[in-house]
């Protein structure tokens, strides 16, 4: 059922993750490229998608990231070309700050959280599991899940906020 959700969602849009990546390369080669990576990595991982919704939001996004890492492979390598405003979407933030910004969101994980909510994230976001085999797992409702797993995604948004607004 996943490999139907992608597949239809290539199919529908196919022609508007087209032109973002076209966009971001200033290929329609390169494009191209970017969207079959994308599905290929995509198709392989067999992520247990639920709907069609789900499908396009990671394809939209595998393809986006295809597109920029294609920007990044290029600027490595000292290809030229590549305007000003698409490096500044590829830039990456100092390798430091991102270190730091990945230490306080697990500091906050294991911190805020309690163990079912870093269970449910851990099994939802990181595994991939559907809600149904989480719900099943934890002995709980699907909407149970989906509760606790919204109230740990807000509480690392608001640690992580907070965070920001001391350093800042």
């Amino acid at each position: 059922m996943a490999e139907e959700f992608l597949t239809s969602a290539f199919v529908k849009l196919r022609t508007v993750l087209k032109g973002r990546a076209g966009r971001v390369l200033g290929s329609e080669t390169a494009a191209d490229d970017a969207l079959q990576e994308a599905f290929y990595k995509l198709w392989q991982r067999g992520y247990a998608l639920r709907s069609q919704q789900d499908a396009e939001a990671l394809l939209a996004r595998a393809v986006q990231n295809a597109a920029i890492d294609e920007v990044r492979r290029r600027k490595r390598s000292g290809e030229v070309d590549i305007p000003a405003e698409v490096t500044s979407l590829a830039e990456e933030p100092a390798r430091d700050d991102r270190e730091q910004m990945l230490r306080s969101v697990r500091n906050s994980i294991e911190s805020a959280l309690t163990p079912l909510q870093r269970r449910i994230l851990r099994r939802r976001d990181i595994e991939g599991k559907s809600y149904e085999a989480i719900a099943s797992e934890c002995g709980m409702q699907e909407t149970a899940v989906r509760m606790q797993l919204s109230r740990a995604r807000k509480t690392i948004r608001e640690q992580y906020l907070l965070q920001q607004r001391s350093n800042g």
